[in-house]
Protein backbone atom coordinates (compact mmCIF):
# COMPACT_ATOMS: atom_id res chain seq x y z
CA UNK A 1 0.00 0.00 0.00
CA UNK A 2 2.65 2.21 0.72
CA UNK A 3 4.59 1.91 -2.91
CA UNK A 4 0.88 2.09 -4.95
CA UNK A 5 0.54 5.34 -2.34
CA UNK A 6 3.50 6.41 -4.19
CA UNK A 7 3.32 5.54 -7.20
CA UNK A 8 -0.18 7.29 -7.20
CA UNK A 9 1.40 10.57 -6.52
CA UNK A 10 3.68 10.13 -9.87
CA UNK A 11 0.76 11.03 -11.66
CA UNK A 12 -2.88 11.07 -12.85
CA UNK A 13 -4.14 7.82 -14.39
CA UNK A 14 -3.64 9.52 -17.97
CA UNK A 15 -0.13 9.68 -17.36
CA UNK A 16 1.03 6.87 -16.23
CA UNK A 17 -0.91 3.18 -16.35
CA UNK A 18 -0.36 -0.47 -15.44
CA UNK A 19 -1.26 -3.55 -16.72
CA UNK A 20 -1.23 -6.18 -14.13
CA UNK A 21 -2.45 -9.73 -16.05
CA UNK A 22 0.49 -8.56 -18.56
CA UNK A 23 2.68 -6.93 -16.82
CA UNK A 24 2.51 -3.80 -19.34
CA UNK A 25 3.76 -0.32 -18.65
CA UNK A 26 2.50 3.04 -19.96
CA UNK A 27 3.12 6.20 -20.34
CA UNK A 28 0.66 9.12 -21.88
CA UNK A 29 -0.72 4.83 -22.71
CA UNK A 30 -4.47 4.29 -21.27
CA UNK A 31 -4.19 0.73 -22.33
CA UNK A 32 -0.37 -0.49 -22.44
CA UNK A 33 0.41 -3.42 -25.00
CA UNK A 34 3.89 -3.85 -24.24
CA UNK A 35 6.11 -4.03 -21.34
CA UNK A 36 7.01 0.17 -21.44
CA UNK A 37 4.43 1.60 -23.86
CA UNK A 38 5.41 5.28 -24.24
CA UNK A 39 3.15 7.73 -25.88
CA UNK A 40 4.82 10.76 -26.88
CA UNK A 41 8.26 12.02 -26.69
CA UNK A 42 10.67 11.24 -24.40
CA UNK A 43 13.89 12.94 -22.88
CA UNK A 44 16.43 11.13 -22.38
CA UNK A 45 19.88 13.43 -21.20
CA UNK A 46 21.70 10.09 -20.01
CA UNK A 47 23.25 6.82 -21.95
CA UNK A 48 20.57 4.67 -22.44
CA UNK A 49 21.52 0.98 -22.73
CA UNK A 50 19.43 -2.11 -24.88
CA UNK A 51 20.23 -5.54 -24.48
CA UNK A 52 17.99 -6.33 -27.22
CA UNK A 53 16.73 -5.03 -30.46
CA UNK A 54 15.04 -1.59 -30.26
CA UNK A 55 12.50 -1.06 -32.99
CA UNK A 56 11.29 2.66 -34.19
CA UNK A 57 8.43 3.38 -36.17
CA UNK A 58 9.10 6.01 -38.59
CA UNK A 59 12.34 8.00 -37.83
CA UNK A 60 14.99 8.93 -35.28
CA UNK A 61 16.07 12.18 -34.94
CA UNK A 62 18.95 13.49 -33.32
CA UNK A 63 18.04 16.71 -32.24
CA UNK A 64 22.02 18.23 -32.06
CA UNK A 65 23.76 18.70 -35.92
CA UNK A 66 26.67 16.73 -34.00
CA UNK A 67 24.61 13.63 -32.38
CA UNK A 68 25.69 10.10 -33.60
CA UNK A 69 23.73 6.93 -34.01
CA UNK A 70 26.55 4.13 -33.87
CA UNK A 71 25.40 0.21 -34.44
CA UNK A 72 26.78 -3.14 -35.23
CA UNK A 73 24.77 -2.92 -38.23
CA UNK A 74 22.12 -0.97 -40.40
CA UNK A 75 19.54 -2.85 -42.26
CA UNK A 76 17.40 -1.91 -45.40
CA UNK A 77 18.17 -0.21 -48.55
CA UNK A 78 19.33 3.03 -47.14
CA UNK A 79 17.51 5.08 -50.32
CA UNK A 80 17.04 7.78 -47.70
CA UNK A 81 20.52 8.44 -46.11
CA UNK A 82 21.82 11.74 -46.52
CA UNK A 83 25.18 13.54 -45.95
CA UNK A 84 26.94 10.11 -45.43
CA UNK A 85 30.39 11.49 -46.78
CA UNK A 86 32.15 8.73 -45.53
CA UNK A 87 30.03 6.41 -47.76
CA UNK A 88 31.31 7.92 -50.74
CA UNK A 89 28.52 7.98 -52.86
CA UNK A 90 27.42 11.33 -53.02
CA UNK A 91 24.17 12.75 -52.65
CA UNK A 92 20.82 11.17 -53.61
CA UNK A 93 18.89 13.20 -56.77
CA UNK A 94 15.41 12.94 -54.60
CA UNK A 95 13.81 11.36 -51.85
CA UNK A 96 12.04 8.96 -53.97
CA UNK A 97 12.22 6.47 -56.97
CA UNK A 98 14.26 6.60 -58.92
CA UNK A 99 16.67 9.86 -57.86
CA UNK A 100 16.44 8.53 -54.20
CA UNK A 101 19.18 5.81 -56.04
CA UNK A 102 20.87 8.23 -58.24
CA UNK A 103 23.79 10.08 -56.78
CA UNK A 104 25.71 12.91 -57.66
CA UNK A 105 28.84 14.36 -56.22
CA UNK A 106 31.73 16.98 -57.01
CA UNK A 107 33.63 15.99 -60.87
CA UNK A 108 36.84 15.63 -59.51
CA UNK A 109 38.19 14.25 -56.38
CA UNK A 110 41.32 16.20 -55.25
CA UNK A 111 44.06 14.74 -53.23
CA UNK A 112 45.76 17.30 -51.19
CA UNK A 113 48.47 14.80 -49.29
CA UNK A 114 50.38 11.75 -50.68
CA UNK A 115 48.12 9.09 -50.07
CA UNK A 116 48.58 4.97 -50.13
CA UNK A 117 45.87 2.87 -51.71
CA UNK A 118 46.11 -0.41 -49.68
CA UNK A 119 43.33 -2.73 -50.22
CA UNK A 120 42.99 -4.86 -46.88
CA UNK A 121 43.79 -8.30 -47.29
CA UNK A 122 40.73 -10.79 -48.62
CA UNK A 123 40.59 -8.27 -51.25
CA UNK A 124 42.31 -6.49 -53.93
CA UNK A 125 40.60 -3.63 -55.88
CA UNK A 126 39.83 -0.29 -54.41
CA UNK A 127 37.27 2.13 -56.15
CA UNK A 128 35.76 5.61 -56.22
CA UNK A 129 32.57 6.59 -57.60
CA UNK A 130 34.72 9.91 -58.96
CA UNK A 131 35.33 10.35 -62.63
CA UNK A 132 38.45 12.32 -62.27
CA UNK A 133 41.51 11.87 -60.03
CA UNK A 134 43.03 15.20 -59.68
CA UNK A 135 46.82 15.35 -57.43
CA UNK A 136 48.30 18.48 -56.05
CA UNK A 137 51.43 19.02 -57.13
CA UNK A 138 54.00 17.07 -55.53
CA UNK A 139 51.56 14.85 -54.07
CA UNK A 140 52.03 11.32 -54.82
CA UNK A 141 48.59 8.50 -54.73
CA UNK A 142 50.65 5.16 -54.64
CA UNK A 143 48.50 2.10 -55.02
CA UNK A 144 50.13 -1.03 -53.32
CA UNK A 145 51.88 -3.83 -54.85
CA UNK A 146 48.86 -6.81 -56.47
CA UNK A 147 46.24 -4.14 -55.91
CA UNK A 148 44.33 -1.99 -57.96
CA UNK A 149 42.61 1.31 -58.00
CA UNK A 150 39.47 1.86 -60.22
CA UNK A 151 37.74 5.51 -60.61
CA UNK A 152 34.78 6.52 -62.17
CA UNK A 153 33.08 3.34 -60.62
CA UNK A 154 29.46 4.17 -60.77
CA UNK A 155 30.23 5.36 -64.02
CA UNK A 156 29.65 8.57 -63.85
CA UNK A 157 29.66 10.94 -67.27
CA UNK A 158 32.68 12.99 -67.77
CA UNK A 159 31.33 15.69 -69.71
CA UNK A 160 31.56 19.11 -68.48
CA UNK A 161 34.47 19.15 -66.07
CA UNK A 162 36.52 21.92 -66.18
CA UNK A 163 40.01 22.21 -67.48
CA UNK A 164 42.35 21.04 -64.94
CA UNK A 165 45.40 23.91 -64.39
CA UNK A 166 48.45 23.34 -63.27
CA UNK A 167 51.48 20.80 -63.87
CA UNK A 168 49.34 18.47 -60.89
CA UNK A 169 51.52 15.76 -59.25
CA UNK A 170 51.65 11.76 -59.85
CA UNK A 171 49.98 8.88 -59.71
CA UNK A 172 53.00 5.93 -58.42
CA UNK A 173 52.09 2.05 -59.68
CA UNK A 174 53.68 -0.73 -60.77
CA UNK A 175 51.30 -1.42 -63.11
CA UNK A 176 48.70 -0.09 -64.68
CA UNK A 177 45.98 -1.52 -67.05
CA UNK A 178 42.83 -1.01 -68.99
CA UNK A 179 39.43 -0.52 -66.49
CA UNK A 180 38.52 -3.93 -66.85
CA UNK A 181 42.66 -5.25 -66.19
CA UNK A 182 42.67 -7.56 -69.31
CA UNK A 183 44.56 -5.02 -71.77
CA UNK A 184 46.80 -1.61 -72.17
CA UNK A 185 45.29 1.40 -70.51
CA UNK A 186 44.53 4.14 -72.87
CA UNK A 187 46.18 7.50 -73.06
CA UNK A 188 43.65 9.61 -74.43
CA UNK A 189 45.90 12.68 -74.76
CA UNK A 190 49.18 10.27 -75.52
CA UNK A 191 52.13 10.37 -72.90
CA UNK A 192 54.82 13.11 -72.28
CA UNK A 193 57.79 12.16 -71.11
CA UNK A 194 60.25 14.56 -69.38
CA UNK A 195 63.72 15.17 -70.80
CA UNK A 196 66.21 12.31 -69.49
CA UNK A 197 63.80 9.34 -69.42
CA UNK A 198 62.27 7.17 -71.62
CA UNK A 199 60.30 4.09 -72.22
CA UNK A 200 62.34 1.05 -71.01
CA UNK A 201 61.44 -2.49 -70.54
CA UNK A 202 61.96 -5.82 -72.14
CA UNK A 203 58.91 -6.19 -74.42
CA UNK A 204 58.09 -4.00 -77.74
CA UNK A 205 56.75 -1.25 -79.22
CA UNK A 206 54.11 -1.88 -81.74
CA UNK A 207 52.82 1.34 -83.55
CA UNK A 208 50.03 1.12 -86.25
CA UNK A 209 50.44 5.15 -87.27
CA UNK A 210 52.78 7.17 -88.08
CA UNK A 211 56.11 7.59 -85.42
CA UNK A 212 57.66 11.27 -85.38
CA UNK A 213 61.30 11.18 -83.29
CA UNK A 214 63.09 14.26 -83.05
CA UNK A 215 66.04 13.25 -81.72
CA UNK A 216 68.21 9.97 -81.69
CA UNK A 217 67.03 6.87 -82.23
CA UNK A 218 68.91 4.15 -80.67
CA UNK A 219 68.49 0.21 -81.33
CA UNK A 220 70.86 -2.09 -79.68
CA UNK A 221 69.34 -4.86 -81.79
CA UNK A 222 68.48 -5.09 -85.35
CA UNK A 223 66.23 -2.73 -86.50
CA UNK A 224 63.48 -4.15 -89.63
CA UNK A 225 61.02 -1.62 -91.27
CA UNK A 226 59.29 -1.79 -94.17
CA UNK A 227 60.08 1.94 -95.46
CA UNK A 228 61.81 4.21 -94.55
CA UNK A 229 63.34 8.04 -95.70
CA UNK A 230 66.75 8.57 -94.38
CA UNK A 231 68.69 6.41 -91.89
CA UNK A 232 72.23 7.97 -90.21
CA UNK A 233 73.39 4.98 -88.40
CA UNK A 234 76.51 4.34 -86.42
CA UNK A 235 77.16 0.79 -86.95
CA UNK A 236 75.70 -1.43 -89.79
CA UNK A 237 72.86 -1.56 -91.52
CA UNK A 238 71.96 -5.07 -93.40
CA UNK A 239 69.47 -5.20 -96.33
CA UNK A 240 67.54 -8.27 -96.76
CA UNK A 241 66.64 -7.69 -100.56
CA UNK A 242 68.85 -4.77 -101.71
CA UNK A 243 69.40 -1.10 -101.47
CA UNK A 244 67.75 1.56 -103.50
CA UNK A 245 69.05 5.32 -104.21
CA UNK A 246 66.94 7.50 -106.62
CA UNK A 247 68.68 10.35 -105.99
CA UNK A 248 71.91 11.75 -103.43
CA UNK A 249 74.73 10.07 -102.79
CA UNK A 250 76.42 7.28 -100.56
CA UNK A 251 78.85 8.35 -98.44
CA UNK A 252 81.70 5.67 -97.24
CA UNK A 253 84.88 6.13 -95.45
CA UNK A 254 87.80 6.04 -97.83
CA UNK A 255 89.23 2.73 -96.58
CA UNK A 256 92.61 1.57 -97.24
CA UNK A 257 94.17 -1.63 -99.39
CA UNK A 258 94.11 -3.84 -96.03
CA UNK A 259 90.47 -2.66 -95.06
CA UNK A 260 88.86 -1.58 -98.31
CA UNK A 261 85.70 0.57 -98.13
CA UNK A 262 83.14 -1.64 -99.80
CA UNK A 263 84.04 -5.35 -99.06
CA UNK A 264 82.55 -8.64 -98.71
CA UNK A 265 81.30 -9.58 -95.24
CA UNK A 266 83.40 -12.82 -95.82
CA UNK A 267 86.36 -11.46 -97.33
CA UNK A 268 87.08 -8.06 -95.91
CA UNK A 269 90.62 -7.22 -97.29
CA UNK A 270 89.08 -7.32 -100.78
CA UNK A 271 86.71 -4.58 -102.58
CA UNK A 272 87.17 -1.06 -103.44
CA UNK A 273 88.59 1.66 -101.28
CA UNK A 274 89.57 5.22 -101.96
CA UNK A 275 92.92 6.06 -102.28
CA UNK A 276 92.72 10.59 -102.58
CA UNK A 277 90.97 12.83 -105.00
CA UNK A 278 89.49 11.51 -108.06
CA UNK A 279 91.24 8.37 -107.61
CA UNK A 280 89.65 4.83 -106.56
CA UNK A 281 91.63 1.94 -106.16
CA UNK A 282 90.51 -2.19 -106.59
CA UNK A 283 92.13 -4.43 -104.02
CA UNK A 284 92.24 -8.17 -103.75
CA UNK A 285 93.79 -9.76 -100.86
CA UNK A 286 95.47 -6.59 -99.34
CA UNK A 287 97.19 -5.65 -102.49
CA UNK A 288 96.25 -3.31 -105.18
CA UNK A 289 94.92 -4.59 -108.19
CA UNK A 290 93.79 -1.80 -110.32
CA UNK A 291 93.88 2.42 -109.40
CA UNK A 292 91.53 4.32 -111.58
CA UNK A 293 91.82 8.18 -111.31
CA UNK A 294 91.42 11.55 -113.51
CA UNK A 295 94.26 10.43 -115.75
CA UNK A 296 93.19 6.98 -116.72
CA UNK A 297 93.50 3.32 -115.21
CA UNK A 298 96.34 2.00 -113.99
CA UNK A 299 96.88 -1.89 -113.33
CA UNK A 300 98.91 -3.17 -110.96
CA UNK A 301 100.52 -6.56 -109.82
CA UNK A 302 98.79 -8.59 -112.33
CA UNK A 303 97.06 -8.76 -115.12
CA UNK A 304 94.09 -7.24 -117.04
CA UNK A 305 92.37 -10.43 -118.97
CA UNK A 306 89.01 -10.50 -121.25
CA UNK A 307 87.48 -13.22 -122.89
CA UNK A 308 87.24 -11.59 -126.75
CA UNK A 309 87.97 -7.82 -127.14
CA UNK A 310 88.27 -4.67 -126.19
CA UNK A 311 85.59 -2.12 -127.92
CA UNK A 312 85.57 1.78 -127.63
CA UNK A 313 82.69 2.71 -125.84
CA UNK A 314 81.92 5.46 -128.56
CA UNK A 315 82.68 3.17 -131.75
CA UNK A 316 81.32 -0.58 -131.48
CA UNK A 317 83.14 -1.49 -134.62
CA UNK A 318 85.89 -0.89 -133.61
CA UNK A 319 88.23 -3.00 -130.97
CA UNK A 320 90.81 -5.02 -130.33
CA UNK A 321 90.23 -8.33 -130.57
CA UNK A 322 92.08 -12.00 -129.62
CA UNK A 323 90.22 -14.62 -131.84
CA UNK A 324 93.23 -17.38 -131.55
CA UNK A 325 95.60 -18.29 -128.76
CA UNK A 326 98.79 -15.62 -128.86
CA UNK A 327 97.21 -13.73 -131.33
CA UNK A 328 95.45 -10.62 -131.57
CA UNK A 329 94.16 -8.46 -133.98
CA UNK A 330 93.16 -4.47 -134.79
CA UNK A 331 89.53 -4.20 -136.47
CA UNK A 332 88.09 -0.88 -137.56
CA UNK A 333 84.75 -0.43 -139.14
CA UNK A 334 84.04 -3.98 -138.55
CA UNK A 335 87.02 -5.10 -140.23
CA UNK A 336 90.49 -6.49 -139.19
CA UNK A 337 93.53 -4.52 -140.18
CA UNK A 338 96.32 -4.99 -138.28
CA UNK A 339 97.08 -9.14 -137.14
CA UNK A 340 99.99 -10.07 -134.95
CA UNK A 341 100.29 -14.10 -135.17
CA UNK A 342 102.03 -16.36 -132.39
CA UNK A 343 105.24 -16.69 -134.85
CA UNK A 344 105.64 -12.49 -134.50
CA UNK A 345 104.41 -11.92 -137.83
CA UNK A 346 102.66 -8.58 -138.61
CA UNK A 347 99.82 -9.01 -141.36
CA UNK A 348 98.24 -5.61 -142.98
CA UNK A 349 94.72 -5.51 -144.41
CA UNK A 350 94.41 -3.92 -147.62
CA UNK A 351 95.07 -0.14 -146.67
CA UNK A 352 97.73 2.75 -146.52
CA UNK A 353 101.01 2.27 -144.46
CA UNK A 354 101.17 5.78 -142.99
CA UNK A 355 104.83 6.85 -140.80
CA UNK A 356 105.38 10.47 -139.68
CA UNK A 357 108.37 12.25 -140.30
CA UNK A 358 109.73 14.03 -137.63
CA UNK A 359 110.55 17.46 -139.61
CA UNK A 360 113.48 20.05 -137.94
CA UNK A 361 113.35 23.85 -139.43
CA UNK A 362 117.43 23.33 -138.86
CA UNK A 363 120.39 21.67 -140.19
CA UNK A 364 121.55 18.58 -139.26
CA UNK A 365 125.22 19.84 -138.36
CA UNK A 366 123.76 22.21 -136.25
CA UNK A 367 121.85 19.42 -133.74
CA UNK A 368 123.48 16.50 -134.60
CA UNK A 369 121.22 14.56 -132.32
CA UNK A 370 118.61 12.25 -134.12
CA UNK A 371 116.31 11.04 -131.51
CA UNK A 372 114.96 8.47 -132.25
CA UNK A 373 111.66 9.10 -129.16
CA UNK A 374 110.46 11.29 -132.36
CA UNK A 375 110.49 8.49 -135.26
CA UNK A 376 112.75 6.65 -137.52
CA UNK A 377 112.59 8.95 -140.18
CA UNK A 378 113.87 12.72 -140.18
CA UNK A 379 113.85 15.39 -142.13
CA UNK A 380 116.31 18.83 -141.83
CA UNK A 381 114.98 21.47 -144.12
CA UNK A 382 117.55 24.33 -143.32
CA UNK A 383 120.64 24.18 -146.63
CA UNK A 384 124.03 22.28 -144.69
CA UNK A 385 127.26 24.25 -144.67
CA UNK A 386 129.46 21.42 -143.70
CA UNK A 387 129.40 18.07 -143.06
CA UNK A 388 128.64 16.54 -140.35
CA UNK A 389 127.80 13.19 -138.12
CA UNK A 390 124.45 12.25 -137.47
CA UNK A 391 124.65 10.96 -133.80
CA UNK A 392 121.41 8.61 -133.30
CA UNK A 393 120.01 8.28 -129.86
CA UNK A 394 116.57 7.86 -127.59
CA UNK A 395 116.08 8.54 -124.08
CA UNK A 396 116.70 5.06 -123.18
CA UNK A 397 119.56 4.41 -125.07
CA UNK A 398 119.57 2.93 -128.18
CA UNK A 399 121.83 -0.12 -126.28
CA UNK A 400 119.13 -0.39 -124.18
CA UNK A 401 116.23 -0.40 -126.04
CA UNK A 402 117.90 -3.17 -128.79
CA UNK A 403 118.56 -6.31 -127.65
CA UNK A 404 121.55 -8.41 -129.71
CA UNK A 405 119.68 -9.74 -132.68
CA UNK A 406 117.42 -6.13 -133.16
CA UNK A 407 117.83 -4.44 -136.11
CA UNK A 408 115.91 -0.96 -136.76
CA UNK A 409 115.65 1.41 -139.71
CA UNK A 410 116.50 4.78 -139.66
CA UNK A 411 116.22 7.78 -142.61
CA UNK A 412 117.30 11.09 -142.24
CA UNK A 413 117.12 13.52 -145.25
CA UNK A 414 119.27 17.20 -145.82
CA UNK A 415 120.13 19.15 -148.10
CA UNK A 416 123.40 19.39 -149.09
CA UNK A 417 124.10 22.79 -150.77
CA UNK A 418 127.49 21.61 -152.51
CA UNK A 419 128.68 21.27 -148.85
CA UNK A 420 127.30 18.99 -146.25
CA UNK A 421 127.37 15.36 -146.17
CA UNK A 422 127.48 12.36 -144.21
CA UNK A 423 130.52 10.53 -144.15
CA UNK A 424 130.01 8.40 -140.58
CA UNK A 425 127.78 7.70 -137.91
CA UNK A 426 127.44 7.20 -134.31
CA UNK A 427 124.81 5.64 -131.42
CA UNK A 428 124.34 7.24 -128.18
CA UNK A 429 127.34 9.25 -128.97
CA UNK A 430 130.41 6.55 -129.33
CA UNK A 431 131.83 6.24 -132.50
CA UNK A 432 133.60 3.54 -131.33
CA UNK A 433 132.26 -0.31 -132.00
CA UNK A 434 130.57 0.09 -134.69
CA UNK A 435 131.03 -1.38 -138.78
CA UNK A 436 129.57 0.18 -141.30
CA UNK A 437 128.80 -0.75 -144.82
CA UNK A 438 128.52 1.71 -147.69
CA UNK A 439 126.25 1.27 -150.86
CA UNK A 440 128.69 0.98 -153.37
CA UNK A 441 131.62 0.32 -151.47
CA UNK A 442 132.69 3.61 -149.76
CA UNK A 443 131.58 6.13 -147.64
CA UNK A 444 130.54 9.75 -149.75
CA UNK A 445 133.42 12.34 -150.10
CA UNK A 446 131.80 14.76 -151.18
CA UNK A 447 128.64 16.89 -151.38
CA UNK A 448 125.67 17.18 -154.20
CA UNK A 449 125.22 20.38 -155.43
CA UNK A 450 121.68 20.41 -154.74
CA UNK A 451 118.55 18.42 -154.05
CA UNK A 452 118.23 16.42 -150.80
CA UNK A 453 120.20 13.64 -149.53
CA UNK A 454 118.19 10.47 -148.07
CA UNK A 455 121.00 8.83 -145.88
CA UNK A 456 119.64 5.26 -144.62
CA UNK A 457 121.58 3.60 -142.07
CA UNK A 458 120.16 -0.02 -141.22
CA UNK A 459 121.40 -0.74 -137.59
CA UNK A 460 121.97 -4.79 -136.76
CA UNK A 461 122.95 -5.24 -132.75
CA UNK A 462 125.63 -8.05 -133.07
CA UNK A 463 126.71 -7.10 -129.50
CA UNK A 464 127.05 -4.95 -126.41
CA UNK A 465 127.08 -1.45 -127.92
CA UNK A 466 127.99 -3.44 -130.76
CA UNK A 467 126.50 -3.01 -134.35
CA UNK A 468 126.85 -3.16 -138.06
CA UNK A 469 124.98 -0.43 -140.07
CA UNK A 470 124.07 -0.88 -143.71
CA UNK A 471 124.24 2.61 -144.89
CA UNK A 472 123.56 4.58 -148.50
CA UNK A 473 123.26 8.11 -149.42
CA UNK A 474 120.98 8.88 -152.22
CA UNK A 475 120.38 12.47 -153.78
CA UNK A 476 117.06 13.81 -155.50
CA UNK A 477 117.36 16.64 -157.64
Amino acid sequence: MTRARELGKLANKNSLTADNTNNFVGIGSTQPDSKLDVLGGAQISGVTTFSSRVDVGTAVTIGAASGIVSATAFYGDGSNLEGVASAGLGTALAETQPGNVIYYTDNILGIGSTMVVTVPTGSDVAYTQYAEVSLNENVDLIVAEGDDFVTDILGLSTSGISTLTGIGGRIRAGTFTNKAGTGAPQLTFGAEIPVGYGLTGAGGINVSGAATIGGNLNVGGVLTYEDVTNIDSVGIVTARSGIVVSSGVIKIPDGSTSAPSIAASSDTNSGLYFAGADTVGLVAGGSRKLLANSSGITINNGDLSIDDKIIHSGDTNTAIRFPDADTFTVETAGSERVRVTSTGGVHFSNAELIERVSIVANKLSAVPNVNLDNGMVHYYTTNETTTATPNIISTAGINTNMATGDTMSVTIMSKPNNAGYFPKVSIDGVATGITTYWSGGSAPSSAESSGVDVNVYQIIKTADATYDVLANTSNFA
